[in-house]
């Protein structure tokens, strides 16, 4: 048996999309209704009162969803409102009872939910303790270490070849690109000629996002040799 093609319509499909069907309809309306043959032209007021009505379904649908639309984007801006003003609601009661845990009760008792998180610690760095000096590797480098203290981020460290306990005898040092501050708790930079022989003693201070710390007590009085 031998097998030869012929061409068919292909039939419109309730899974397309309604709209595609409302436009297929109203052409294929147009043109039936033209056609000299009663019989096909018959189709084109059939077709077409189908058409009035998923036209008519299809703007009532998309008015119902716009409305819907309408009504999500309403309930939408009112809820962001109002979980603006219970935020700011739960800041201001923050603010006037600080975190305790007698001031959580008076939270829960205003409707608030309560939990607890980590935060990062909003205190200056303890003082730094268990500093030494000793010679660096090359001739005229001091090296100076101490220990981190609790919120230790960075330091600044002072230096004097004079009385210890005059203040105002310290100067600041500096470091590559003339930074003053440094984050490690071993450091190592030359000293100047002018300081080479000299009973050394320093001064460390730590520093924090909320501040600098107290600053240590004087550490030191060694020499730092300059010259072989």
């Amino acid at each position: 048996m031998s097998i030869h093609k012929i061409g068919t319509i292909v039939k419109a499909s309730t899974h397309d999309n309604p709209t595609v069907n409302r436009d297929l309809a109203e052409y294929i309306n147009v043109k039936m209704s033209a056609d000299p043959n009663p019989t096909v032209a018959a189709q084109g007021p059939l077709i077409n009162s189908k058409w009035v009505l998923i036209k008519a379904a299809i703007t009532a649908d998309i008015d119902a969803v716009q409305a819907a639309k309408n009504s999500n984007t309403v309930k939408h801006t009112q809820n962001v409102d109002t979980v603006k003003a219970i935020n700011n609601g739960g800041v201001v009661l923050m603010q006037a009872y600080p975190a305790s845990d007698a001031n959580y009760a008076i939270w829960k008792a205003k409707g608030y939910k309560v939990t607890m998180i980590e935060v990062p610690d909003q205190s200056v760095p303890e003082i730094v303790v268990h500093g030494a000096m000793s010679n660096g590797n090359f001739l005229g480098d001091c090296h100076v270490i101490f220990d981190r203290p609790v919120g230790g981020e960075s330091f600044t460290l002072r230096m004097t070849k004079g009385d210890p306990s005059v203040d105002a005898g310290y100067v600041l040092i500096l470091f590559d690109g003339n930074v003053s501050d440094f984050t490690s708790t071993s450091v190592t930079f030359p000293v100047p000629a002018a300081y080479w022989g000299c009973d050394l003693f320093f001064k460390v201070t730590a520093h924090n996002g909320a501040g600098p710390g107290p600053e240590s007590t004087p550490f030191g009085g060694r020499k730092i040799n300059g010259q072989s």
